[in-house]
């Protein structure tokens, strides 16, 4: 009988089934803190989406990001659009992500300016059980800002996502 238990507990994860079906709802995102000599920044950026069928979701994300740099402070903000494809049903699964939305992004003694930012990428969800992934991704992304010239890169990201399966879903929200 413990034998049969062992088994279980080791052979369990491996059979990890996550809640990307049509109509089930994914959540979290990513926090970043970074600091040098020089540089103090912190991100922030919630996301929320839902299966429209199975292994995409579509939904909204919000980004922001405090940066100082000596005396210069930045506070940026972005919100908009989200698309992310999963591929496979195992427990490591490839992902593709895309965004865009509205951006604002005030500096220290200026006035806000006004553009809007994008980020396509590629990465790898890591399930550790049903339910929660954790989130390697390589993104290319850019910000065009009314005034100023465009600027991108690439960036990596670790980050968290909560799968909400539909029906506790609709349990959730008092749904039937």
């Amino acid at each position: 009988m413990r034998a049969g238990y062992l088994i279980l507990l080791i052979l369990g994860p491996l059979m990890v089934r996550a809640q990307t079906d049509t109509g089930d709802w994914l959540m979290g995102g990513q926090l970043s803190f970074n600091t040098t000599d020089a540089l103090n920044e912190f991100s922030f950026s919630p996301q929320l989406g839902c299966f429209v069928v199975r292994n995409l979701a579509v939904g909204g994300s919000l980004s922001t990001t405090i940066r100082k740099i000596g005396e210069l402070r930045t506070v940026s903000w972005s919100v908009g659009p989200t698309v992310r494809y999963y591929f496979g049903s195992r427990n490591y699964r490839p992902i593709l992500t895309a965004r865009a939305g509205f951006l604002s992004e005030k500096q220290s003694g200026l006035k806000a300016e006004k553009g809007w930012a994008y980020g396509v990428g590629a990465g790898l969800a890591a399930f550790l059980n049903e339910h929660v992934a954790l989130e390697f991704i390589a993104e290319y992304n850019g910000n065009k800002l009314k005034d100023r010239k465009a600027s991108d890169g690439f960036q990596f990201r670790a980050g968290f996502q909560v799968y909400i399966d539909r029906y506790r879903m609709r349990w959730l929200t008092g749904g039937r």
